[in-house]
Parts: structure tokens; sequence; C-alpha cells
């Protein structure tokens, strides 16, 4: 896990989170360390382009004096195989960090909270932590905490996160048996309906097509792939 995260480098942001509005429009940016590469204007407002000095993350900032502040970070994530580590590290991440080290950090959060969208995706090649907000502070306090949790999440110290999360063998009434919010949501998606009759027949299409490569893998994770995934 601590090798997956370290190789991810690219951190992507509609909005600027660490910079003072004020100062990002003066242009002093160096301050904060970074470095403006390149602006363009569009018909929806300015966009800068920034790179941290120190870890060469990437930034995107639009300036649209849009009262809505949104906010992304996002990974290049091509899956390796279709045993789901992108999807149950989307879950996992947002279960605390070394600076909060809450379980239920996203139910205080949704509860506390102005933002009116919080959530993550996983995508075939990107996960993505997004949250918008129109009021300023809670912005500011979104962005610290999403930033600590994808960067210095819990997951790396406790494993149990994982197995919540993703997958677990229980025993009940003497039998054996898997759980785990990923994997729960793979179950449904195995149910026998036409969209993923649909999803089924797609899949094979791409695997007749790219073989054993990464637009073939299933980046959600599949059953029975998952459960080959392991904490490591």
């Amino acid at each position: 896990m601590k090798k997956r995260l370290a190789g991810f480098a690219t951190v992507l942001a509609l909005l600027l989170p660490l910079v003072p509005a004020e100062a990002a429009a003066a242009g002093r940016y160096g301050q904060h360390g970074f470095t403006e590469v390149k602006t363009q204007g569009t018909g929806e407002g300015t966009y800068h382009l920034l790179r941290h000095t120190d870890t060469g993350a990437q930034v995107v900032w639009l300036e649209n004096g849009s009262e809505t502040r949104e906010f992304a970070i996002g990974f290049r994530t091509p899956p390796e195989d279709s045993k789901g580590a992108n999807h149950v590290l989307e879950h996992s991440l947002l279960c605390g960090s070394e600076q909060y080290p809450l379980n239920d950090l996203m139910h205080i959060l949704q509860n506390s909270s102005v933002a009116q969208e919080i959530n993550a995706y996983t995508s075939e090649d990107y996960t993505t932590y997004v949250f918008s907000t129109a009021d300023e502070q809670d912005f500011y306090n979104l962005a610290d905490i999403y930033t600590t949790c994808v960067l210095f999440p819990r997951l790396r110290t406790e494993p149990n996160i994982f197995k919540q999360q993703g997958i677990r063998i229980e025993y009940a009434d003497g039998k054996a048996q898997y759980n785990g919010i990923v994997y729960n949501e793979l179950r449904l998606r195995n149910l026998d309906t036409a969209q993923n009759s649909l999803n089924f027949v797609s899949g094979q299409l791409y695997e007749n097509l790219y073989g054993d490569t990464s637009p073939t893998f299933d980046a959600g994770g599949a059953i029975p792939d998952i459960f080959d995934l392991a904490y490591q």
C-alpha cells in the first residue's frame, strides 16, 4: 500500500486549496511552494497550471468568480488486474488520517459540513476525491482533511480498514462467508439485470480486443478476482 501511494505523483484541483485567493490573484505562488507553468483563458474563466516545487505535483486552479468552491485531488490508477485494489483504496483512504484518526470521518463530515457534495470516484484509469461548498472556511477545512487522508491515511497502519471496506472472511453459525463494503457492491453488480448483462458483453469485447492489458481489467473489481486481494 505504501509503495502504491508513493507512486502517485499527480494532484488535480479545480481550486487551489492551500493558497489564499488574494495571493493567487496577485500571482505570488512562490511563497506557497508553487510555480506557475501556464495560464489560459476560456469562456469558463482563467485556468492556472501550477507545479509544486518540492514534489512536482500539478495543480489546476480555475479562476472564475463562482460562489461555489470545487475541489478534486486525483491519482492515475490504471488497474493491473480485476481484484479491485483501486476501488478499495478509494473507500479506505477516507477512513481517517494521521492528523484525523477517526473511524467514521466521512459520516462526521457529512453531518458537520455545509458542502453540497462530498464524494470519491474510481474510474477506468484514475481515482479522484471531490467536494464542493459555497463556504470559504468549509472549503479550506475539507481541503486539509482530504489532502491528509489521501497522502497520510490510517490505512497504512490499520489493516482492519481494508477488511471493513474491502473484503474479509467472517464466521457465522459455523460457516465461513465473505463480507466487506466493496465486496457487497460487486455482489449487486452480479445480479441478473439488463445492465449487468450489457456489462458482461462489454467485458468480453474488451478482453478480445485488448487481451491481458489494463483496458480489459475492471478497476472497480470483479468476483471472483477480489477473493485474491490482500492487505500488503
